[in-house]
């Protein structure tokens, strides 16, 4: 309770509870074990247990490190670096948060080949910025910087959407600075 209080305080990722799991089951063990004195109420309880989480919490996708639904990120993350590739960005200066930033730009995150490396990748807005990449895998809530960066980005007049990714809940966005 201790250590999940102090994450909650510090900053809070579902992640970071993995450390707690075995302790946690072993207390909560003892727990049903001691309530449920019958053995067919017992029995009862972890049937409904497991079903609760194979078809309530298990099928539920969201866009997180917790769930299957990353798999949607990754998806169209994939399809925005082919996109820039097929297009031959890689000598654009590119904003693009943390984790696009990588796959632009470091050929063992599995996205690009050596040759195709992107050399201006970065998460850092400048009035040399040509193109802009966010994805709904990293505008996050609790990021007011990248969400006010996207809303002004997305508004901008000088500024237009080039392509759009999406599947299911996923998507990642390109916009083209029309300054030049």
């Amino acid at each position: 309770i201790f250590y999940l209080f102090i994450c909650a305080i510090i900053f809070y990722s579902n992640r970071y509870s993995i450390s707690i799991i075995i302790p946690f089951i072993i207390i909560a063990s003892f727990f049903i074990v001691n309530f449920f004195t019958k053995k067919i109420y017992l029995f009862s309880f972890i049937i409904g247990f497991i079903c609760l989480q194979l078809f309530v919490f298990f099928p539920k996708e969201t866009s997180s490190d917790c769930s299957l639904g990353y798999t949607q990120d990754i998806k169209t993350n994939m399809q925005m670096v082919k996109f820039c590739v097929d297009n031959n960005f890689q000598n654009k200066n590119i904003f693009a948060n943390f984790l696009m930033a990588i796959n632009l730009s470091k050929p063992y995150s599995g996205y690009i080949t050596e040759q195709q490396r992107f050399s201006n990748a970065s998460p850092e807005i400048n009035s040399n910025t040509e193109l802009f990449i966010f994805s709904s895998m990293e505008l996050l809530k609790e990021n007011k910087e990248q969400t006010r960066d996207y809303i002004k980005i997305k508004s901008s007049k000088t500024i237009r959407l080039l392509k759009r990714f999406e599947s299911k809940f996923s998507w990642t966005e390109i916009y083209e600075s029309r300054k030049q």
